[in-house]
């Protein structure tokens, strides 16, 4: 009978350890994601440029495009005062095997923000006249 007490007390202590893990290392980014089809994509790729400038700060592939999220972590090395997202969704549809991107500039003082930034991405059915074969 004294076993159990005790094991609840060490569970109770760790709870406060479990609870704020999350504010350390916050999400920054994460998203919602769909190819045309409304499936998931097979894989994602994120790229985070500095405004409207081609040259990438970070790349990061999420496979299974599941786990896309991007944390605090993520963008230690990142210097910029104005980023911006591009998501890249590759999709397999039939014998295709196609990729879609869409642009998002990232909003000001998001990283100090726990809130998560949510860019979505629903490729359409229009998108599949632009499949681009990878």
């Amino acid at each position: 009978s004294f076993r159990r007490p005790t094991m609840l007390y060490l569970l109770l202590l760790s709870i406060p350890s479990i609870v704020s893990l999350p504010l350390l290392h916050h999400i920054n980014i994460d998203g919602f994601i769909f190819c045309p089809d409304g499936t998931g994509p097979e894989r994602v790729t994120v790229v985070i440029t500095e405004g409207n400038e081609n040259e990438e700060l970070f790349r990061k592939v999420f496979k299974p495009a599941d786990e896309y999220c991007l944390t605090v972590d993520d963008f230690v090395d990142v210097k910029t005062s104005n980023p911006a997202i591009t998501l890249y969704a590759h999709c397999v549809s039939g014998q295709k095997d196609c990729t879609y991107h869409t642009k998002h500039s990232i909003p000001t003082g998001f990283f100090d923000n726990p809130v998560p930034f949510r860019p979505t991405f629903n490729a359409t059915a229009a998108d599949l006249n632009a499949c681009n074969a990878v």
